[in-house]
């Protein structure tokens, strides 16, 4: 599967992400969902989901997985209290 290329600004640092195009579309509609500018998304993942060695991408993997998961087990949990 191709990478995609794109410039972000992390804390006022211009760098790059490669990334593959569904992770894309996904910080793309969680940044929407959150009400975040992608730039703001992916400093937030780097900072706090990032561990001393993880890459940024690897930081921003993680956060969009953990966003997700967290969404399907509270959908889970609200359909069992129902």
């Amino acid at each position: 599967m191709n990478r995609s290329i794109r410039n972000v600004e992390i804390s006022g640092r211009r760098t790059s992400f490669r990334l593959e195009e569904p992770f894309w579309d996904a910080v793309n509609d969680c940044a929407k969902e959150l009400g975040l500018t992608v730039n703001q998304l992916i400093t937030h993942a780097v900072r706090n989901y990032g561990g001393s060695d993880a890459s940024m991408s690897s930081s921003l993997r993680v956060f969009l997985i953990s966003h997700y998961r967290d969404r399907f087990l509270n959908r889970d949990n609200a359909r069992s209290a129902a």
